[in-house]
């Protein structure tokens, strides 16, 4: 269990922030409340994920992977602020 945390952890942390690859999150979403944010990043997840099984060129593939990576890290951080 404690080394499943610290990898998942690990990962988190050496992952990019979704501001830094979202524009529209950096400038809008994160001004509004938690509720809107975690949609917002589940919506951008699902999507995100669809367009990843459509895409056939490895960059953009790579730049998909990296953006749900930033989703998902904003997610966990996102239910971590609702459950306190």
């Amino acid at each position: 269990m404690i080394k499943i945390r610290r990898y998942f952890f690990d990962k988190i942390s050496t992952c990019t922030p979704l501001g830094d690859l979202d524009d529209l999150y950096a400038k809008a979403i994160s001004q509004l409340p938690i509720v809107k944010r975690r949609e917002y990043c589940q919506r951008l997840l699902n999507r995100t994920k669809f367009e990843l099984k459509k895409a056939s060129c490895r960059q953009k593939k790579l730049q998909l992977e990296r953006l749900i990576k930033s989703a998902t890290m904003e997610l966990f951080k996102l239910d971590r602020k609702l459950s306190n």
